[in-house]
């Protein structure tokens, strides 16, 4: 994966052997930096919280945070950097989303172990340094692949997926969004963006509209308050990402496809081609000042504004 970091630093991930890496945009210094946890797959998903990078890995969700800032001496002892927490617990494998809610807890979402179906959202509170909730089955038999806050109405924006863990049979139809309001602790609204389709890959915030990416080649705009689908269209080319979209300070929203990226208009719902790359894109997504950052195999591209 590849995404920003809380120094202006873009961090991102191998797989099998898991390794995190920093690239400066600015300097265009690499570093490996290490495995900061003691899963050895890969990281799925990234957070920022006051200046600090908090990483989820496979296997088993496990969570750890990073100072930029200190030198790395990876443990799971009160000032370690990274600190270790380990695994979320019932119901993550593979956590494909961490956001940033109310109260700075962590919201992180995943699919299940192998051979299971529906997935959890672990509620992390870092201060207590303990996940203070976690949801199994929030939508039954499906996995939590996607989240976003908004701040705006105080909810947790979430996507799903109806394949569970490796091995394991969907039974549900088709992935929702769903808000979940953290004060109440419930659902408040759950819609299906496209009829039919696997789930949901990414989400996220664009002129007060929620922007989502759904599996197959589905852009939707959707009013977070209500639910209600405001817009949709196809990607230019290409199936979209898992966890490659995000917004800009233009106030657009930025996705991938294998073969390209494309901007979404909140406002219009207009998706446009921006660039298409040369080779094929692995992953992403990372924006800066400086432009659009990605994974395409083993090596880290940036499409230059």
């Amino acid at each position: 994966m590849v995404a920003n970091g809380p120094d202006g630093s873009i961090y991102g991930s191998s797989i099998i052997p898991l390794v995190m890496f920093r690239h400066d945009p600015v300097t265009g210094r690499n570093e490996q930096l290490g495995n900061p946890t003691t899963a050895g797959g890969e990281i799925y998903s990234m957070a920022v919280r006051h200046e600090l990078l908090y990483v989820s890995a496979y296997p088993g969700s496990y969570l750890s945070v990073y100072d930029p800032s200190q030198p790395w001496s990876f443990g799971t002892e009160a000032g370690s950097n990274p600190r270790g927490f380990g695994p979320l617990g019932d119901g993550h494998c593979r956590p494909h989303s961490t956001t940033v809610g109310p109260d700075g807890l962590l919201y992180i979402g995943s699919t299940p172990d192998y051979g299971q179906l529906g997935g959890a959202m672990a509620v992390f509170d870092p201060e207590r340094w303990e996940v203070v909730a976690n949801y199994r089955n929030l939508v039954p038999d499906q996995s939590i692949t996607a989240l976003t806050y908004d701040p705006d109405t105080g909810l947790i924006l979430g996507g799903t997926s109806i394949v569970g863990g490796g091995g394991s049979t969907p039974t549900a139809a088709e992935g929702v969004i769903f808000a979940w309001d953290p004060r109440e602790k419930r659902i408040v609204w759950q819609v299906a963006p496209v009829e039919g389709s696997q789930g949901v890959a990414g989400l996220t915030m664009a002129g007060g509209r929620l922007v989502a990416a759904v599996k197959g080649d589905r852009i939707c705009v959707l009013d977070p308050a209500t639910g209600e689908i405001l817009g949709s269209g196809r990607v230019p080319s290409g199936w979209v990402h898992w966890a490659a979209l995000a917004t800009h300070s233009d106030g657009m929203a930025y996705g991938l496809t294998r073969t390209c990226i494309y901007r979404v208009n909140p406002a219009t719902c207009e998706i446009t081609s921006v660039a298409e790359p040369e080779g094929p894109i692995s992953c992403g997504l990372a924006l800066t000042d400086q432009g659009v950052y990605f994974g395409s195999g083993t090596h880290l591209w940036v499409y230059r504004w």
